[in-house]
C-alpha cells in the first residue's frame, strides 16, 4: 500500500500468524527482519541490538539478554526469557527462538549459545 507521499506502508489488514498462542503480523515481522537483513548485508556483522530485536519481536512479550562472545557479530550467547515456553521442552523452546532469526541463523550468525526460561 502505498501512502500519498509514494512511501510504502504497511496495511492494517496484513494476515497474522500464530505462534504459542501469540498472534503477530506477518507481513510486519517480515519487513523487519529484511530490513535487519539488508543493514546486516552491509556491515556484514550483526549487533547484539539487532538478534535482541528479532527474538524479541518474533516472540511477543519475550525478554532477551544478548552478548557477542567475540565481537565479530557472528558467536552469540542469549538468555531469553517468555512465558509461551510453559509446556515446551527445550528443543522446541530452543527451536522457537531459531525460528525468529531465520536465514541470519545460517548466514551472519555461525554460533549461538542460548538459555530460555520461562521466569
Amino acid at each position: 500500500m502505498k501512502s500519498a507521499s509514494g512511501m510504502n506502508r504497511l496495511s492494517s489488514s496484513a494476515e497474522n500468524r500464530t505462534l504459542n498462542g501469540a498472534t503477530q503480523p506477518v507481513c510486519a515481522n517480515q519487513h523487519f527482519k529484511v530490513l535487519l537483513f539488508l543493514m546486516a548485508k552491509f556491515r556484514d556483522v550483526m549487533k547484539t541490538e539487532e538478534v535482541q530485536n528479532l527474538i524479541q519481536e518474533g516472540l511477543d512479550g519475550a525478554t532477551a539478554e544478548v552478548t557477542d562472545l567475540q565481537g565479530t557479530g557472528d558467536h552469540f550467547s542469549a538468555r531469553v526469557i517468555w512465558s509461551g515456553f510453559e509446556g515446551l521442552s527445550l528443543i522446541q523452546q530452543h527451536q522457537a527462538v531459531y525460528k525468529t532469526l531465520g536465514t541470519f541463523l545460517t548466514n551472519e550468525i555461525h554460533a549461538l549459545q542460548l538459555k530460555t526460561s520461562t521466569e
